[in-house]
């Protein structure tokens, strides 16, 4: 308030549709199906993309500072599988695009080119690389901002699938 900037809450469905938006800023095919999943401090936002519109979407108290601080119940974890199963039960294998710091990062750190996919085996291999390294180290030597560099990784108290 001192600083005069007007800070506005939104929901997680105006979250999801303004990262839909920038769908048609990548070179996506428009043809095609996506699940788009963005994943926040507080919140994981899932919206499955078909033929460049949003079929389906929905917002999950799961984020990664909730999870750091063992503050997602199970009930979460489980409403967020059932989606993700659903969808695999329509469509097959599922095309996920990632928005977010984290995954950003992780991208970055594996050293992709822009428009290359990252697998499933690069985002572990690089998420077990960088937990490798402390805390400080993660700062010092991988450059991570310090609310970046506890986050980044799944901390080992987690529940995380």
């Amino acid at each position: 308030m001192e600083s005069g900037v007007h800070i506005e809450t939104i929901t997680g469905k105006l979250e999801a549709d303004l990262i839909t938006n920038t769908f048609w800023t990548q070179d996506l095919l428009k043809d095609r199906s996506y699940l788009y999943i963005d994943v926040g401090g507080g919140s994981t936002e899932l919206t499955w993309l078909e033929n460049g519109k949003r079929t389906k979407s929905a917002s999950f108290k799961i984020g990664t500072v909730r999870t750091l601080k063992n503050k997602v119940p199970l009930n979460a974890w489980v409403e967020m599988q059932a989606f993700l199963e659903d969808l695999r039960a329509q469509h097959g294998q599922l095309v996920a695009i990632g928005t977010g710091g984290n995954i950003n990062r992780i991208f970055k750190e594996n050293g992709n080119l822009f428009g290359e996919p990252l697998s499933r085996a690069d985002i572990q291999s690089q998420r077990n690389r960088i937990d490798s390294y402390s805390f400080e180290d993660r700062v010092k030597l991988l450059r991570l901002r310090p609310d970046r560099a506890d986050v980044i990784v799944r901390p080992p108290t987690s529940s995380c699938a």
